[in-house]
């Protein structure tokens, strides 16, 4: 599925055994799209360079257009990504609301869950479950290990994060209190 400049809704659908040779092994949305899944599995899906699963990004330099994403009652197994967000990556001027879903064997070289980056992006994150997601980051010396749900710049061996403001979905870096590309 792919969503550019519209819009899509998917309820009770399951998705499985996709690959793109790019991004969002089973979806993307770019621009100004929508992308609305409740109760939906997407399973072994794979993307070739970034979001295993789902890939969301507006486009760069503006914030007047934004990728949309929500997900109720989803459920991401063993999806993949060679360089970043295993299940889900998030780019430029994205919102992204997951809710009550579940996240389970993602991998990619960066974010094993779910990977961040860009301006004017924000991602809030309701009674998620991570489990067993894998992110492998190549550093001059070997290949370090660490499982996690999101990727913090500025401190790259953060493998936790919590909320920083009661009121938004701000999430900052356990380690280094960096805020996570995520903006009140």
């Amino acid at each position: 599925v792919r969503v550019k400049m519209s819009s899509v809704s998917l309820t009770h659908v399951v998705i499985g055994d996709c690959v793109s040779e790019w991004y969002g092994g089973a979806g993307s949305g770019t621009e100004s799209s929508t992308v609305v899944l409740t109760h939906v599995k997407i399973l072994r899906s794979n993307a070739a360079h970034d979001g295993g699963a789902l890939y969301m990004a507006g486009p760069s330099g503006t914030s007047s257009a934004f990728a949309n994403l929500t997900l109720t009652a989803v459920r991401l197994t063993g999806a993949t990504a060679k360089y970043k967000g295993g299940a889900v990556f998030v780019g430029h001027n994205s919102h992204v609301v997951v809710r009550d879903s579940h996240i389970e064997k993602a991998r990619a070289a960066m974010g094993g869950g779910l990977y961040m980056e860009g301006e004017h992006s924000n991602v809030q994150l309701l009674n998620v479950s991570f489990v067993k997601c894998e992110a492998e980051k190549a550093d001059s010396r070997d290949i370090k290990r660490s499982t996690g749900m999101l990727e913090c710049s500025a401190c790259p061996s953060a493998t936790s994060f919590v909320p920083s403001h009661a009121l938004c979905s701000t999430t900052v870096c356990a380690g280094c209190h960096s805020p996570c590309e995520s903006s009140c």
